[in-house]
């Protein structure tokens, strides 16, 4: 009975052969049982060679081999590599009722070619053309003439010399040559509308000199040199010759007017092949130079740029129908063999071996492996710095002509492809400032170089260290040898970050400056008062006070508001149910917001100057008078005490504690100590003295640090005072304990990119409202190193800012209150795996995973699609918009994603798999006017047939089964 077992799909169309794929048996307590690899023993294969591979199971129980991964074939106990890239095989047992499955894996690789780039030499015109001979690379530099640069020389740049030609400088071939009993080098030019001209450039750098030439029938393109023969492609006029045997007087043999344009040309014995543009190949037979006389030829398809022909087969590069590999062993019969269909226009093309070397313009150079010449394949490429033209080929270098760049050095080498496999720490989410082993190894055996490419981290001693925010991206790299190509690695590292999402606004009427949050107290039957409402309260400039409910923080209500005489800086609650408002020039104003609908002004007191920030409430005297305290600032009067009774609702007294050297924006206290933030004087500590005594020392200022900026804010916690220090960002001081400072010492800071104006700690946080440059998150871990962590743009002016649980309430000048929540947590990606456009299928897609491996939620956003089992199902054709979200967890930040696939009527993809000792071929259902056909081979004699078993609609999916009657090895479907 024969069955049949999936090979590889090739251009839609299903391929089948002998085999078998049953699943294992996995079974406990049986006898384990070993395989042995037999066959060829190297890793490393040649492109479409045979060699033997089977293995054998210690059992004796029959072993199958399938190709897992890769472009190879296995057949008769053989394997056949036929493209690069690496190819995964797989030996497995299957067991029985006495020995357990068994599998092992293993891997082969094929040569491939490296191109590393060495350099480029601007010509300063188009290069078309270059040739390199002894130290000296010679350009035929397009209207800017001939030029030749020393390549191999000291000089840096290089030293080089132009030589204007008659005409645009398309095409050089330079040869040494006798002239009587003299030797010299003489570069031939096909110089367009000038035709071919000729130099004497022996010594190039002592004399360039026109020796001779001679008009030419046509545009002359191309040019090349056998023996005392030139042979110049000119566009229109097709093909001349002209006898060269002496340089300085050519003298025309005879032409041939080809069907197209000639604008290549390469002479082999008695033939000239011309690429000749539309007339594809032309082929010439040129033994009597005087009367050349065409032979065959070929209409390639494309237009033909270029011509190369090694032995008894031509490479023709055929513009946008890429490269073409054509039997001229009878040159008036040239056959077909093969074609590549490269990336861009294939301009030209060069051999070396086995392999082809095509210019493609803008697209830049591809190797094409051609030792199958039924079946170029493509083994390497690099993108030139400008457009490819032509190339020469010099030992192990290309030097490759480009139209807008010179000339390009390209290295290049064979060899084996290696893989590089990381070793050390598994974990992508590093905590920073901490040291993680990290290794690679390369399986050519060659040592590995590790480096950071982007992002803050070090690597040293085998080990790395994330030092900052953000992804982090390190290669392993190994430099390959005479046998292994180079090979790189990269991986990606990222550290906690804060995720920022503004979830409520509310545009007041003037310019926010600062704010403080909390609800009013409720006295209810004689009750201890209670909190109740959840209020922010807005300091708006010349709007006053706003009062703002923000109980539900996604949609913030202007409750009431009072419109100062001033302009609101700085606001705080405190006494019963009172607002103290730093006013500017209004002072410090006392105003009752019992009814928050309904604020009134009670009281105000002027200490002189503009007062600032907002009021630092201090409690109650110690000696137990009636009277609390309130600190504030001024920015020409310093530091303000101000003495309130809460019985009262009145200001009951003012005056200057401190008269600082700056201008005092903002106060934080600390016990006895008073951290004044004091615009271009820096940070200012005082020392204030309360006794039991309405008589006080008077203060004492005990430091000082003078930071780069103007400070705007100040915050103190455990031993550092953070101040925001407007254009200097964020500064962290030193100040050892803060209720007994020393000496502030500058130990870190971060420029926030705007001005900051405003500073609020959470935990190792810092949170500074950065002025025009928004809210930025920033990580004190570290103190001396501030990371950034998150940002969020406000809209706004950024001033100031309260922080309660996880939210941040900015204000944001001239936007007003921005409510924000910050979650922290390592981020993730969603990586989507839809293509752009896939066929109709009815069948559930996976759309995406992330990179924490947490559950995705799927949704469809518009067009003809629906999600079953959070599984899109395509059910129309068109636009399908599809939006993934991960909401994150304790360790992990949220992320999205949208992405928009087309739906197309192309017939589905073919699939097949073994069901009960028979081949079942499958394909997506849903699909309708679809008809499965069959063949046994690929030959032009062997038509398609339709199979006649109708499909069985299950599971989603249409089906067919084939027993071995069924004389088809080959299937596709059409419409």
């Amino acid at each position: 009975m024969r069955t049949h077992r999936i090979l590889q799909h090739v251009v839609g169309v299903l391929a089948l052969a002998a085999g078998w794929i049953g699943a294992p048996a996995w079974g406990r307590g049986l006898t384990p049982q070993t395989l042995i690899w037999q066959g060829t023993t190297n890793t490393i294969l040649s492109l479409f060679k045979v060699y033997s591979l089977g293995a054998m199971a210690s059992s004796g129980l029959p072993v199958t081999l399938r190709v897992e991964t890769g472009p190879a074939v296995i057949a008769n106990g053989t394997i056949t590599v036929n493209d690069v890239g690496t190819v995964g095989v797989t030996a497995e047992q299957a067991g029985d009722g006495t020995y357990a499955a068994v599998r092992e894996y293993r891997n082969f690789n094929v040569r491939q070619v490296a191109l590393t780039s060495y350099g480029v030499n601007g010509t300063g015109g188009s290069a078309h053309e270059v040739q390199v001979m002894n130290i000296y690379a010679f350009v035929a530099n397009g209207a800017a003439g001939l030029k030749v640069v020393e390549i191999f020389g000291s000089g840096n740049p290089p030293r080089a010399v132009a030589v204007d030609t008659g005409g645009s400088a398309n095409s050089v071939h330079v040869v040494q040559q006798m002239v009587g009993q003299i030797g010299g080098l003489y570069a031939y030019v096909a110089a367009g509308t000038s035709g071919l001209e000729v130099f004497e450039v022996t010594d190039p750098f002592r004399r360039v000199q026109l020796v001779g030439g001679l008009g030419t029938a046509g545009n002359a393109q191309e040019v090349r040199v056998v023996g005392t023969r030139a042979y110049v492609a000119e566009a229109a006029a097709g093909l001349e010759v002209f006898d060269v045997a002496d340089p300085a007087n050519p003298v025309r043999l005879g032409g041939y007017d080809t069907i197209g344009h000639a604008v290549g040309v390469q002479v082999l014995g008695n033939f000239a092949y011309v690429a000749d543009l539309e007339g594809g190949l032309q082929i010439i037979d040129v033994s009597n130079p005087g009367n050349p006389i065409r032979v065959g030829g070929y209409d390639t398809g494309g237009t033909a740029l270029g011509i190369q022909v090694v032995g008894e087969r031509a490479y023709v590069a055929d513009g946008a129908a890429g490269l073409v590999v054509l039997d001229v062993g009878d040159p008036t019969n040239p056959v077909r063999l093969g074609g590549y269909g490269t990336k861009g226009p294939a301009q030209s093309v060069r051999l070396e071996g086995n392999y082809a070397f095509v210019c493609e313009g803008t697209a830049g150079l591809e190797v094409i492996d051609v030792g199958n010449p039924n079946q170029p394949l493509r083994v390497g490429g690099y993108a030139t710095a400008g457009s490819a033209q032509r190339l020469q080929v010099a030992g192990s270098v290309l030097y490759v002509a480009t139209s807008d760049s010179g000339f390009q050095s390209v290295g290049y080498r064979l060899g084996y492809p290696q893989t590089i496999t990381w070793g050390g720490t598994d974990n992508g989410l590093l905590t920073r400032d901490v040291a993680y082993p990290l290794s690679a190894r390369a399986s050519g055996g060659g040592p590995v170089t590790l480096q950071v490419k982007t992002g803050p981290a070090i690597i040293a001693a085998g080990k790395i260290t994330v030092t900052g925010a953000g992804a982090v991206v390190v290669t392993a790299e190994q430099a390959g040898d005479g046998t292994y190509l180079p090979a790189s690695l990269t991986r990606t590292f990222n550290v906690r970050q804060v995720m920022l999402t503004r979830v409520g606004a509310l545009d007041t009427s003037g310019h926010a400056y600062g704010l403080t949050l909390r609800g009013v107290l409720v006295y209810k039957n004689n009750l201890p008062p209670v909190v109740e409402g959840n209020y922010a309260w807005v300091a708006d400039g010349d709007a006053g006070l706003q009062v703002i409910d923000v109980g539900n923080p996604a949609n913030p209500v202007r409750v009431g508001g009072y419109d100062t005489p001033g302009q609101a800086h700085g606001v705080v609650l405190g006494g019963d149910n009172y607002a103290f408002v730093a006013d500017g020039t209004g002072g410090l104003l006392l105003i009752d917001v019992s009814n928050p609908a309904a604020p009134f002004l009670r009281s105000s007191a002027a200490a002189g100057g503009n007062v600032w920030g907002t009021p630092v409430p201090e409690g109650y005297y110690p000696n137990g008078q009636p009277a609390e305290l309130m600190y504030a600032v001024s920015e020409s009067a310093g530091l303000l005490q101000f003495q309130y009774g809460s019985q009262f609702g009145a200001i009951i007294g003012s005056h200057v504690v401190y008269d600082t050297i700056g201008s005092a924006h903002a106060v934080a206290t600390y016990g006895n100590m008073a951290y004044i933030a004091d615009g271009e004087a820096g940070l200012q500590i005082v020392r204030m003295y309360v006794f039991n005594s309405p008589i006080q020392p008077p203060p004492v200022r005990v430091g000082g640090y003078d930071t780069s900026g103007t400070a705007w804010d100040v915050q103190v916690k455990g031993n550092y005072a953070y101040v925001a220090d407007g254009d200097a960002g964020l500064q962290v001081l030193s100040v050892g304990d803060p209720a007994n400072p020393s000496a502030p010492v500058r130990v870190g800071g971060f420029d926030t990119g705007g001005t900051a104006y405003g500073v609020r700690l959470a935990g190792h946080l810092a949170f500074v409202a950065a002025g025009e440059a928004g809210l930025k998150a920033i990580d004190l871990t570290d103190p001396a190193n501030p990371m950034l962590v998150g940002h969020y743009d406000t809209g706004g002016t950024a001033r100031g800012m309260r922080v309660e649980g996880n939210l941040i309430y900015v204000a944001a000048g001239e936007a007003g209150l921005q409510i924000f929540e910050y979650k922290e947590g390592f981020p993730q990606t969603i990586q989507l795996q839809l293509p752009a456009e896939v066929p109709f299928q009815s069948n559930p897609l996976m759309v995406a995973t992330t990179t924490s491996g947490l559950p995705l939620t799927l949704s469809v956003l518009s067009g003809p699609g629906s999600v079953v089992n959070n599984q899109l199902l395509l059910n129309g054709l068109g636009p399908v918009t599809v939006r993934v979200d991960q909401a994150g967890n304790d360790d992990f930040l949220p992320a999205t994603a949208e992405w928009t696939v087309t739906v197309t009527d192309s017939p589905p993809r073919l699939g097949a798999r073994l069901a009960a000792a028979q081949v079942e071929v499958f394909w997506p259902a849903g699909v309708t006017g679809l008809i499965l056909q069959g063949r046994e081979s690929l030959s032009l004699g062997n038509p398609w047939k339709n199979v006649t078993t109708p499909p069985v609609q299950s599971g989603g999916e249409a089906r067919v089964q084939l027993d071995e009657t069924v004389p088809y090895r080959y299937f596709r479907l059409i419409k």
